[in-house]
């Protein structure tokens, strides 16, 4: 009996349990846009929930679970945040745009002569977070009175960007971080001052690097304007007042204290080595050097020492030359013993020796002489005579008047031996050149024409031609000349009706030097123009070519005339007058 008890009691509870969870809520059950997933999967029968929108958008939604359903309490549907962008009086946005998303930083700028406002304008659920505006930049003038003698303009404190202001300070008094007593300031463009605007009363400070013993200890306390202090100086320096006295320009006397120094030494044709200054201080040393032309050589070193005198001091001597010893020559002039640096001499080689002109030498910082050449006696070098050889033994020098014999070589003459002597000129008088002798030329045969010799003259034959012949170079008689054994040209007589040798023409060359035909081609030198480019041998004699300069040639108007014969008869003269710097040539037009 107790066990179906239990069992029944066990089913009401499941049954129970079922239908507790059919009243459950899910939250996949809610589909607005734009929300947040709320935190549980499932909500009991009676709980709400708030429903909250995603970052960026505004809303609200509150729901009430009821049998299993979602019922809505508030609900304000989730939009997308957004702000204006906002007019800026004296500033404008920098980013073109209308609207700004939530969290979107807002950039803007001010016109010149305002300033942003402090904070971080951002795009918020209620607007933007800080108001973007631009205040007028203003700078303030705080003292005006303290030590102030007077402000221009007059009774104005506050200045905005870019406006100025002078302030003149009272006696004893200039502006704050300078040695000024009257000062312009202009406001800047960031609310601030170009520089402080204040005066304080003038002071001096502490000497620390004038060279004061103790210096804090002697300047402490009071150091206004016109305050009078007891100083000493530090050890090697001297006090240059026995006190020391504030003033507009620092303290006085200027330098309190001053090295004690040797003055620069003057030493006698000497000068320092390096740079040199007005004073040294105690223990400097310094080098200095002898002037050229006196001694010693070497630097020499001097030192300041305790009472201010320079110790190690050498005197520079001058130096001096001796006589110079030039064997062979003789001084011109008063001879001395010694000569000064720089100093200049002559001298002139003994008769016999060379060279002849007069020598000038220089005596030397190093006193030595300069530009000395020794004296050698005169000679004359071997002779070089072509084709010849020297008699006897050759010397590579010969004295004046020495005497020597040479024979021309074989084959050369004269065949006998030429005596030649050297001069005082140190030149070989009585030179023959040896020449080739002269070879002999066959008789030459000629036809058509006969030959003529002179009995004294045998380089040379004199040739005419017979009746109906003339000389190939057109003339009634011509002649040749043996030359090392061979005749200058070959004698030829040619029939009176052909031509010879070209002619020459003055700025024109044939182009063939000989020719037995009856015509040849002619050119000119560059610049010029031939008045025909071939010419003919006319009647045994060739036409006479003229080059003519090409600016002469081409100012002469040409001649022409348009075909004639009956198949060009259609042409005629286009143009009877041309430029002739544009070298335009006439030519015939078809008429048809």
């Amino acid at each position: 009996m107790r066990v179906p008890v239990k069992l029944l009691g066990f089913g009401i509870w499941l049954l129970s349990l079922h239908c507790a969870r059919c009243e459950e809520c899910l939250r996949e059950d809610i589909k607005y846009e734009n929300t947040e997933p709320i935190e549980k999967a499932s909500y009991p029968d009676g709980e709400t929930v708030k429903v909250n929108c995603m970052t960026g958008y505004a809303g609200l939604y509150k729901l009430k679970c009821e049998k299993g359903k979602w019922k809505n309490i508030i609900e304000r549907q989730c939009a997308n945040i957004k702000c204006t962008a906002p007019d800026i009086p004296n500033g404008q946005v920098e980013e073109k745009m209308s609207e700004f998303r939530k969290g979107a930083v807002l950039q803007y700028k001010c016109n010149p002569g305002f300033k942003k406002r402090e904070g971080i304008p951002k795009c918020a659920k209620f607007g933007w977070t800080v108001k973007p505006e631009c205040d007028e930049v203003t700078c303030d003038l705080k003292s005006t009175t303290f030590g102030v003698k007077k402000i221009n303009p007059e009774g104005k404190t506050i200045f905005r960007a870019g406006e100025r202001v002078e302030i003149t300070c009272s006696e004893k008094y200039w502006i704050f971080g300078t040695k000024e007593t009257r000062k312009s300031f202009t406001c800047q463009y960031d609310g601030r001052w170009d520089s402080e605007p204040v005066c304080q009363e003038i002071t001096c400070e502490v000497p620390r690097d004038q060279h004061v013993s103790y210096p804090e200890y002697y300047f402490r306390g009071d150091m206004k304007l016109e305050t009078i202090i007891y100083y000493n100086c530090e050890v090697g320096y001297e006090k240059m007042a026995a006190e020391a006295t504030c003033t507009e320009d620092g303290w006085t006397p200027k330098p309190l204290c001053e090295k004690k120094m040797c003055a620069t030494p003057d030493i006698p044709n000497a000068e320092i080595v390096g740079v040199w200054t007005q004073n040294y201080r105690i223990n400097s040393r310094i080098e200095y050097k002898c002037s050229p032309g006196f001694e010693p050589e070497e630097p020499i070193e001097i030192t300041c020492d305790s009472r201010l005198r320079w110790n190690g001091i050498k005197q520079c001597t001058e130096k001096m030359c001796a006589t110079p010893d030039i064997p062979n020559a003789e001084i011109v002039g008063v001879r001395k013993q010694n000569y000064r640096i720089n100093s200049r001499i002559e001298y002139k080689c003994s008769p016999g020796f060379e060279p002849e002109e007069t020598i000038e030498i220089t005596c030397d910082s190093r006193h030595r002489w300069n530009g000395i050449k020794q004296c050698t006696e005169k000679m004359c070098a071997t002779p070089v005579i072509p084709n010849a050889e020297i008699v006897g033994v050759q010397k590579q020098n010969y004295r004046i008047n020495s005497r020597i014999e040479y024979k021309c070589s074989p084959g050369f003459e004269p065949e006998q031996r030429i005596q030649i002597t050297c001069d005082s000129q140190v030149q070989w008088t009585g030179i023959h050149q040896c020449t080739e002798k002269q070879k002999l030329c066959l008789d030459p045969s000629l036809e058509n024409g006969f030959i003529y010799k002179q009995p004294s003259n045998k380089e040379n034959i004199f040739y005419s031609c017979n009746t109906g012949y003339k000389p190939f170079s057109g003339k009634w008689w011509d002649s040749v000349t043996c030359i090392k054994g061979s005749w200058s040209d070959e004698p030829r007589c040619i029939p009176k009706e052909k031509c010879g040798a070209l002619p020459s023409v003055h700025h024109g060359k044939p182009q063939q030097t000989k020719h037995d035909g009856q015509e040849t081609a002619f050119e000119c030198d560059p610049g010029f123009i031939p008045t025909q480019k071939l010419i003919k041998c006319i009647d045994g004699t060739w036409e006479k070519p003229v080059c003519k300069e090409y600016l002469a040639a081409i100012f002469a108007a040409p001649s022409y005339a348009c075909p004639r014969n009956p198949e060009m008869g259609k042409f005629k003269r286009t143009n009877t007058s041309f430029t002739t710097f544009a070298r335009f040539s006439p030519v015939a037009t078809d008429t048809s």
